[in-house]
């Protein structure tokens, strides 16, 4: 759905407390930035956003929540981000690229791991696969659940495989 633009364009703070929520929502555009709009949602939230071209093709960059980022935060943000348009990247796109990496990091646990080991290789190559199963549950994932694989270090695997070894363990 698209959001009118009102024709007051923001000059001050005082200008934002002005505009009160209606039954849709409305942006209102600043007077000294360029694209940089506030979102006037009919819940009363007011969110700050840029809008931008890159490659012919028109971006919204979210910039954060008013009254949390003043109008100068804002400007400063949005012109920040317009430096990185003119250089020809996309700022909105760069967020999402981000995104996606600390996703993939977070995926990327000693259980997830685990798991995907027995998806992908136990269950279709090794009869054994429930052994495997079995000594995950019992010996790794106690001590390490939750961790990135990333802050495994040679150490911890060691002290875990002497930890067994001490308590006896054929193998």
């Amino acid at each position: 759905m698209a959001t009118p633009a009102r024709r007051k364009l923001l000059q001050t703070d005082r200008d934002i407390a002005t505009h009160r929520p209606e039954v849709d929502r409305y942006t209102v555009r600043d007077s000294k930035v360029k694209g940089l709009e506030l979102l006037v949602q009919s819940s009363g939230a007011k969110i700050w956003s840029m809008r931008y071209r890159v490659a012919g093709q028109q971006r919204r960059l979210r910039l954060g929540e008013y009254p949390g980022i003043g109008l100068a935060e804002a400007r400063t943000r949005a012109r920040k981000a317009l430096v990185t348009v003119d250089d020809g990247q996309d700022p909105q796109r760069e967020r999402e690229v981000a995104r996606l990496a600390t996703e993939r990091q977070q995926r990327a646990s000693i259980d997830h791991l685990c798991e995907d080991y027995i998806a992908r290789h136990a269950k279709p190559k090794k009869r054994s696969w429930r052994e495997d199963q079995r000594i995950i549950d019992n010996e790794i994932l106690p001590h390490w659940k939750g961790r990135p694989v990333s802050t495994i270090t040679r150490r911890d695997v060691r002290e875990l495989v002497e930890a067994i070894a001490d308590r006896g363990a054929p193998t």
